[in-house]
């Protein structure tokens, strides 16, 4: 496959899909207005006809595209966002998200090497979401609470990754013609997309200056719903042999741990202190996390909602796992 890209003369499709306008969705399209790097064309898939006020927002930008989609899922609009896009590079940001300045101006050197395919880079909670926000990122951003993912909602040293979200992703749109979005897939399709570019032999690099702001989900329950998809759905890519992650399994093996330990513990004093220790060194280790990602007012919710953010996915892991 012919992966070269002219950086000097790149043009680049910025991708939002979305399913009704919101105050965020115009909170992006303003930053994006103002990238230092303008894109050759901005592509908008919503379920529905744009509002007059969308049409008006998007009036002085360059070449802007609104393709309705009606009630698609996620994997399947993207694609449609991706048909319609003629860049170079297609930069994808989800609609609650909005990118720094010099998001495209810094990402965009990278694709001189040929051997890489995609990159991205943080995408941080904003200085200004509230408390329930807030702590939603600090969990997000603490590598004992999310794994390995952390690194993609903190600044972190240039790498090379096995998977980065569409959230802050800018992907050759040369690779879109032998491979696309899993439409069989209700989330977790931006990681399927990424093992796919590395099965194409091209590499994913996460840098920390290509920056996007992303809004968290509150806590407790609609960031816990969260996680529990993010278990569901990685259970079922395991299970299908589409991700082969053994580090998945870890919150649910912690779960069968807490309740399976819980019982037994009763049968031998040794147990009993084992079980504890247990609990205690991770007591002491989701609370080092906190203290390290958290303000000092914000630790104590930092590090109950890292606990239950864990229990959350490791159940939906487990019925992703079984559930045919």
């Amino acid at each position: 496959m012919n992966v070269s890209i002219n950086i000097k003369r790149t043009t680049v499709s910025i991708v939002i899909i979305y399913r009704e306008e919101t105050p965020y969705l115009f909170e992006c399209l303003d930053h994006c207005k103002k990238l230092k790097n303008q894109p050759q064309e901005l592509i908008l898939v919503p379920n529905n006809a744009p509002s007059q006020k969308l049409l008006d927002a998007v009036k002085d930008m360059q070449t802007v595209k609104i393709v309705p989609s009606g009630p698609k899922n996620i994997p399947q609009k993207r694609n449609i966002g991706v048909n319609a896009a003629t860049g170079d590079i297609i930069a994808f940001i989800d609609d609650d998200a909005y990118p720094e300045i010099y998001w495209l101006q810094k990402a965009l050197p990278y694709f001189s090497d040929q051997t890489i395919g995609a990159v991205g880079g943080p995408n941080l909670t904003p200085h200004d979401d509230p408390f329930s926000r807030q702590i939603a990122g600090n969990v997000l951003k603490t590598e004992v609470a999310f794994g390995k993912g952390y690194i993609r909602n903190c600044y972190c040293p240039e790498q090379f990754v096995l998977e980065l979200p569409t959230c802050n992703l800018l992907v050759r749109r040369s690779l879109f013609e032998t491979i696309s979005f899993d439409e069989s897939l209700a989330i977790g399709e931006d990681d399927k997309l990424c093992v796919d570019i590395t099965k194409n032999g091209l590499k994913i690099l996460y840098s920390p200056e290509v920056v996007v702001y992303h809004h968290r989900r509150k806590i407790f329950l609609p960031f816990l719903k969260q996680f529990f998809y993010y278990g569901l759905f990685n259970g079922k890519l395991l299970r299908s042999g589409k991700k082969h992650r053994w580090y998945y399994l870890v919150p649910s093996a912690f779960l069968f741990f807490i309740i399976v330990g819980f019982i037994v513990s009763w049968l031998h004093p040794l147990i009993a202190y084992f079980y504890i220790g247990v609990l205690c060194l991770y007591a002491v280790t989701t609370l080092i996390g906190s203290i390290r990602n958290a303000k000092a007012y914000e630790i104590p919710a930092t590090w109950l909602v890292i606990f239950l953010a864990q229990m959350s996915y490791g159940i939906g892991f487990m019925i992703g796992l079984a559930k045919k």
